[in-house]
């Protein structure tokens, strides 16, 4: 089997204990762990021809907020009117962001599903 090489790199968001108590404080009828939620991290998929830093002061500008209402939204059983203000330093008080250099399709018609299988990629 062959894999394709994405012409991507990845962003790997995932959770810190600040994030996991704020969540746990909002709905104390179900308590999450950091191993928990960080086994369904975020990924983002970016230019590959960008420098890692470029990538990392993109993110903060551009998708900061986002990246806190998404992890919230998934993570935590609460109104948004609660969610607290995305900030540069609580993102990275809450959140830590791996890159990860080469992407592969492992989702290629006819092989990762099977050839006849009805699966579409």
């Amino acid at each position: 089997m062959s894999m394709k090489e994405v012409n991507r790199n990845a962003l790997v968001v995932k959770v810190k204990q600040p994030f996991v108590d704020w969540c746990n404080q909002q709905d104390e009828t179900h308590e999450r762990t950091v191993n928990d939620i960080n086994e369904q991290p975020l990924v983002l998929l970016v230019p590959s021809d960008q420098d890692p830093k470029i990538k990392i002061i993109y993110l903060e500008s551009i998708y900061q907020d986002e990246i806190f209402s998404r992890m919230i939204k998934l993570h935590c059983d609460c109104h948004k009117r609660s969610y607290p203000k995305p900030t540069t330093k609580r993102f990275y008080e809450w959140f830590t962001v791996d890159h990860a250099y080469t992407v592969l399709d492992l989702a290629v018609v006819g092989e990762f599903y099977g050839k006849g299988s009805g699966q579409t990629y």
